[in-house]
């Protein structure tokens, strides 16, 4: 018995969605999360876009990262439309919106070599989309300067190729280096684990790569990096002054809750729910256990795993900020996890022949796509930036209404990128002298701050004896400039008593100052710091990140009210500290240390880290 070529059509046709139709969802896959993000974007500052938009700009180093961001930013500028900040949150947008279809591609990919219930391929290759781009995660990533969502893009990128097959083709096996060595230049830690994924991958599948495929791929991935981290090498050559802030600066910056204990696991779980989970989990198992799934599964799992192990211990070499994009990416595979579980658990109940087994398929799709719906209803509260202007507010009071010639002297390098960063994208207060206490070992950088104030001499000499300056270089700086301050954790009281708050700041006098000075002080800091709170505060939750710096600012100034015996403006100010913080450490006992005193100052020793 012979079938005709129609009729095969026909029965294909019925198994598999219509072009209409999976064009339908790979456009929805990516507009919808280009839309959503713009829609939250704003066009004022965010404290994450400092170190993206000073990169851009191309007035400090990318430190070892970043390098892929830059250039794009670049291009960006050409659109006239928005000032720097919104051009910046708009091609966050539009490379989180590429994500969305690269993730829908890749999760086809996986669900048709599956070959379980092909009609459900564009339905939950969509949803995967969705769930990964519109979470928390997503939206953060997507509406800010330089975020995780460009490191992102190039790995699944990679995983698209297929490389353990593409491995031995040299045309695909240069393409993966290409993109491999950018994805180096971009997020060397996402590089790295992606490596690991691949290598164990071919260990687990029992595939050697010959020595001419893996050279085409070595040499394409030398080539890009090299191009790409140029600034590294070029600028080292040229007389030209440059600053490299290296590590010490990028890991201090703001990351808004996005640290969490087993990295993309902990995200998943958090922002999805663990009934996700546990769809994630049996695609995973699914996906190991069946030959035609390992190659591209393997890579997801071991991605997930090694950014759980890398989540569970800090490290100096590796920041929590380098960190992002591998949580993302867990994320990212945890949602295919779910598509491919979901489709299993389809496939065998229609395998089965079991009574109302389609009815119970399209439940378990409409649960899938409520989970994603759930979860995009949630960011939409936590993430939305149109109306915030935390960061705004908190650099009016802390840069803009400074004394003339200002120095002030920072150990919060975030705080330090924020004030550059305004100086450079706003022309603001280039009187004001910004010294950042933990990179003052860069050369560049300390022969320009002498350049510009001789008596920070005997500050940097301090500082880079004894990791603090003391009180006879701060008096000797005091007597040419307004000195404003961090608080030092290794200040005695005698340092101490020449402060006063001024302007989210501690002022330090040239001589001790008494109680009636601090009083008025501290009145006025109360005052500024409603000010910006209210500025912070969108749908009834503060701005994560200014809410981090202002509770910083009024740590410092509770610390020296307690430290010289100013018991009631400590008290007022523990109060203040609790509309921005809940369940804090150092609010428990510094309440604690001043209860058990009645008066006279009070023991502070390890309240500041």
């Amino acid at each position: 018995m012979t079938v005709s070529r129609d009729a095969l059509r026909d029965s294909r046709r019925g198994e598999h969605p219509a072009r209409w139709l999976q064009v339908a969802a790979q456009t929805t896959s990516c507009v919808v999360p280009f839309v959503v993000a713009l829609l939250h974007s704003g066009s004022s500052p965010a404290w994450r876009d400092d170190l993206p938009i000073l990169r851009s700009l191309s007035a400090m180093g990318a430190g070892r990262q970043g390098f892929v961001w830059p250039l794009l930013a670049q291009a960006s500028q050409l659109v006239p439309l928005g000032n720097l900040f919104f051009r910046g949150a708009l091609l966050a947008a539009i490379v989180l919106g590429a994500c969305g279809l690269v993730i829908f591609l890749l999760t086809s990919e996986i669900l048709e070599t599956n070959q379980v219930a092909p009609r459900l391929n564009a339905a939950l290759s969509t949803i995967a989309a969705l769930m990964a781009t519109l979470g928390s995660t997503g939206q953060l990533e997507g509406t800010v300067a330089g975020g995780a969502a460009v490191a992102l893009s190039l790995a699944l990128l990679i995983l698209l190729l297929r490389p353990t097959e593409s491995l031995f083709l040299p045309e695909r096996a240069l393409s993966m280096g290409l993109l491999l060595g950018a994805l180096v230049a971009e997020s060397a830690t996402v590089a790295a684990a992606l490596v690991v994924a691949i290598a164990l991958s071919l260990l687990v599948t029992g595939v050697k790569p010959s020595r001419a495929t893996l050279s085409w791929a070595t040499g394409g991935a030398l080539t890009t990096s090299a191009a790409l981290m140029a600034p590294l090498y070029v600028h080292s050559l040229s007389s030209t002054p440059y600053l490299d802030v290296g590590h010490a600066i990028v890991a201090a910056t703001p990351l808004e809750g996005l640290a969490r204990p087993f990295g993309g696991i902990g995200l998943f779980r958090a922002e999805v729910g663990p009934a996700a989970l546990v769809l994630a989990l049996v695609g995973g198992l699914a996906g190991l256990g069946r030959a035609r799934l390992r190659s591209l599964a393997a890579p997801l799992a071991l991605v997930v795993t090694l950014d759980a192990l890398a989540s569970l211990r800090e490290s100096r070499w590796i920041s929590a900020e380098h960190l992002v994009p591998l949580h993302f990416l867990a994320l990212v595979s945890l949602c295919i996890g779910v598509a491919v579980g979901v489709q299993t658990i389809a496939g065998a109940m229609l395998a089965m022949s079991l009574p109302l087994a389609k009815g119970a398929t399209v439940f378990l799709v409409m649960t899938d796509l409520t989970l994603a719906a759930a979860s995009a209803e949630d960011a939409s509260f936590k993430v939305d930036r149109s109306s915030t202007r935390g960061a705004q507010a908190f650099t009016d009071e802390g840069l803009e209404h400074l004394p003339p010639g200002a120095v002030i002297l920072l150990r919060s390098s975030a705080l330090a990128l924020r004030l550059w960063s305004a100086r450079l994208t706003f022309g603001m207060r280039p009187d004001v002298l910004i010294v950042p206490l933990p990179i003052l070992g860069e050369s560049r950088m300390t022969l320009g701050l002498l350049r510009s104030e001789p008596a920070l001499q005997h500050t940097l000499r301090d500082v880079s004896l004894d990791g603090q300056p003391g009180e006879e270089a701060l008096t000797i700086l005091a007597d040419a400039r307004p000195v404003l301050t961090e608080l030092e954790p290794g200040w005695d009281r005698r340092v101490v008593s020449h402060l006063v708050a001024d302007h989210f700041w501690l002022r330090f006098a040239p001589q001790p100052l008494g109680p009636s000075d601090r009083r008025t002080a501290f009145a006025d800091l109360r005052a500024r710091f409603d000010r910006v709170f209210k500025a912070t505060v969108s749908a009834d939750r503060p701005d994560p990140a200014t809410a981090v710096a202002l509770r910083s600012r009024l740590a410092d100034a509770a610390t020296e009210a307690a430290m010289l015996g100013d018991r009631e403006e400590a008290i007022a100010l523990l109060e203040e500290l609790g509309k921005v913080t809940s369940g804090d450490r150092f609010v428990t006992e510094l309440t604690q240390r001043l209860a058990a005193s009645k008066a006279g100052s009070i023991d502070v020793k390890g309240l500041l880290h």
